[in-house]
């Protein structure tokens, strides 16, 4: 009631998201809060509800994301994850979320192939060169249980546990992720800024070479920026947190729209069919990042703009500056029912069917900033930073985008035409993979709208 909004404001739409030390217990209390006072649309006031949301922990959204980043970065160090194994260091435990759900998805994912080597969470760390049992660690996450519950018998005879409640084991467990020899480190959980400034230089062996050549910083600002430039100039190649971790954040934003255009019991009769949908979008968005983010890098110069961290940062702020272009411009170009039609279309397909024809009573600011965000990640995703940065005059950003949506569509009517067409075989794969790289560039080159900037 304390809240005023000028007569010209646009009309806007908030809503929460959850992140560390936020619990059920609270996320529950604000929702129930937001229905006590009358917010409009409530349900959807906070995301990552644990009976009537798309729970962040049970369902691992986060970690499939960091796990999809872990998989192609592996694959560009020459290291195939589903044929060799690979050697892996953990922050956060067995009863979080993103360090549990990793746990969960490598095992699902790789089997024996993924050798966690040390794990270190609030109660102690446990080693074992030879690979941690991944049985007896699914056992803790499954019961939600930390280190400390551990089955010693599990360990070999290289393997160790070190309890916080012993000074020695204070000291091991707080320097593990920089004394582990392993293929990957992942920062799943810890203090901010843990390797900083003033001690980067502890992740080094004495010879100088890097305990571990990748990191995926699946928890936020684990790493202080200098120290991450420092540990880049080292050879480390670093997956930014902003990337890494994304998928939670994004899974927020389909949680939210879903409860927006439905109510709480239609929600829950549709959500085994839309989490599973959510899940698989989430792996796809994360594949592209990460592809795109790899493509890049080896096109580098060196320097920390073509840097990984230095490209996820690029990415964040391609994505804004082309987004913020669309949503300025849309109205511009566009009358509502083309806007609604889009948005639409940026909607998962089960969504879509079920609820896309509410969207028009959601507030227009909402679903403008909605089609800016869809429009943008498809250029961004489809064609590169390049072509956003460079190509695309900043007065038509949502003419273009508009454009590259339509003729993205037409350009899959051909691929579906030409992929049912007699056609010899390898010819066909051809052409459909010319179409699928080049087809809807190419068409929105050659419109009437699109003019590419002077250089």
């Amino acid at each position: 009631k304390h809240i005023k909004q000028a007569p010209d404001a646009k009309q806007e739409f908030v809503y929460l998201g959850p992140d560390e030390q936020i619990t059920p217990m609270h996320i529950d209390w604000i929702t129930d809060q937001a229905k006590f006072r009358g917010l409009p649309y409530a349900t959807a006031f906070m995301s990552s509800k644990p009976l009537t949301g798309i729970n962040h922990k049970e369902y691992g959204v986060t970690s499939e994301g960091v796990c999809i980043f872990l998989d192609v970065a592996l694959r560009n160090m020459g290291k195939d994850p589903t044929n060799r194994p690979f050697t892996l260091k953990m922050t956060g435990g067995t009863s979080g979320d993103v360090a549990g759900n990793a746990i969960k998805i490598l095992k699902r994912d790789y089997g024996e192939n993924a050798k966690i080597v040390g794990i270190v969470d609030h109660k102690g760390c446990v080693e074992d060169p030879r690979g941690l049992s991944l049985t007896e660690l699914m056992r803790l996450v499954d019961h939600e249980l930390a280190l400390d519950n551990f089955d010693q018998s599990k360990l070999s005879s290289d393997g160790k546990y070190w309890s916080r409640d012993d000074p020695e084991g204070v000291v091991m467990c707080d320097s593990m992720h920089n004394r582990l020899q392993t293929d990957a480190f992942l920062p799943a959980g810890g203090l901010p800024n843990t390797i900083r400034t003033d001690n980067w230089e502890s992740f080094l062996n004495e010879d100088g070479k890097v305990s571990s050549p990748l990191i995926v910083e699946a928890a936020n600002i684990f790493i202080e920026q200098q120290a991450r430039v420092k540990l880049t100039e080292n050879g480390v190649l670093i997956v930014k947190d902003s990337s890494a971790n994304k998928c939670g954040v994004i899974c927020s934003a389909m949680e939210i729209i879903a409860h927006l255009l439905m109510t709480e019991d239609e929600f829950m009769a549709f959500r085994p069919t839309y989490v599973d949908d959510v899940l698989q979008h989430l792996r796809a968005l994360a594949s592209k990042e990460a592809t795109i983010m790899f493509d890049e890098y080896k096109k580098g110069d060196g320097t920390w703009e073509t840097s990984l961290p230095g490209i996820a940062e690029r990415i964040s702020r391609v994505m804004n500056y082309s987004s913020d272009h669309i949503s300025a411009q849309l109205t511009d170009c566009l009358d509502r029912q083309h806007i609604l039609e889009l948005a639409s279309s940026a909607l998962l397909p089960s969504l879509r069917e079920k609820a896309g024809d509410r969207l028009g009573q959601l507030p227009p600011g909402y679903i403008i900033n909605m089609v800016a965000k869809h429009l943008s990640s498809q250029l961004v995703y489809h064609e590169g930073l390049d072509y956003v940065e460079r190509s695309i005059p900043q007065d038509k950003f949502a003419l273009v985008a508009v454009q590259y949506a339509e003729e993205t569509k037409r350009v899959w009517d051909m691929v579906d035409a030409v992929s049912k067409a007699d056609i010899a075989s390898g010819s066909k794969e051809e052409i459909v993979e010319l179409l699928r790289l080049g087809g809807p560039r190419i068409a929105v080159s050659r419109s009437r709208v699109f003019a590419p900037k002077a250089e």
